[in-house]
């Protein structure tokens, strides 16, 4: 471990069993990354410009604690077992968080693909957050690990977008002179899941899940159930793992 790796995270806490079965389903590749996808417009029809973006983009990272939040792996108590902790990023670049597809003016299938088959996170040592938007003309797809959230997360974080974007319009913005957000309070985490959730961790219940989904997939083979999708294409780059 180098010591510029050490300074990009603060460890906080460690993982509850929800966190722990999210992050793992991913690992393993059961679940894979969430994709939301907005289309931005205004009066005058304009494109998103960087500038635009990044500020919008600022406001909302500074407002929600959990997309800075990382999960860290570290040795256990247990000997030769490892514990999985939640880490805040003391800094996020946010120019390293977008990614400026091409010119067109549509999102494609194969936009969408590729961004759901990448494997992004880095679970060692992470030096950035577990997501990150691409740009496409006026559409914006949010692209984030499950473990950081559901399909309503992506929701919220358009809308609070679209609330950052509208606020910026309506004041003036300095000049920026850097792309790196610092951490204000590292302390200062989301909830654990656990926390709020009134269900119960049921090993049996994610066994039962497990064997329904395999059921399927042989039961079905080759056929579809979202028939009006288009095939999926091999990415033989993306299946190197950590």
């Amino acid at each position: 471990m180098t010591e510029s790796s050490t300074q990009a995270y603060t460890l906080e806490r460690g993982t509850g069993f929800l966190q722990r079965m999210w992050y793992l389903y991913h690992q393993l590749g059961i679940w894979s990354n969430i994709l939301v996808s907005a289309e931005y417009t205004n009066a005058y029809g304009d494109q998103l410009d960087e500038a635009t973006i990044l500020d919008a983009l600022q406001i909302v990272v500074e407002a929600h604690p959990a997309l800075w939040q990382v999960f860290v792996k570290r040795p256990s108590s247990k000997k030769g077992n490892h514990a999985l902790h939640t880490g805040v990023l003391r800094t996020i670049d946010l120019g390293k968080c977008i990614e400026y597809l091409d010119d067109g003016s549509k999102v494609t299938s194969e936009d969408l693909e590729r961004a759901h088959n990448e494997w992004l996170w880095n679970s060692h040592e992470p030096d950035r957050p577990l997501w990150k938007l691409q740009v496409k003309g006026r559409n914006i797809i949010f692209v984030y690990h499950h473990s950081l959230g559901d399909g309503m997360s992506g929701m919220v974080f358009h809308r609070e977008f679209l609330a950052a974007l509208n606020s910026r319009a309506s004041t003036k913005t300095k000049a920026r002179q850097s792309t790196i957000l610092h951490v204000k309070d590292p302390a200062h985490m989301p909830l654990d899941p656990e926390e709020v959730w009134d269900g119960k961790d049921s090993i049996l219940e994610i066994i039962w899940t497990q064997l329904v989904w395999l059921f399927m997939t042989v039961y079905y083979g080759s056929a579809r159930i979202y028939g009006n999708l288009p095939l999926s294409k091999p990415y033989l780059s993306l299946l190197l793992l950590d």
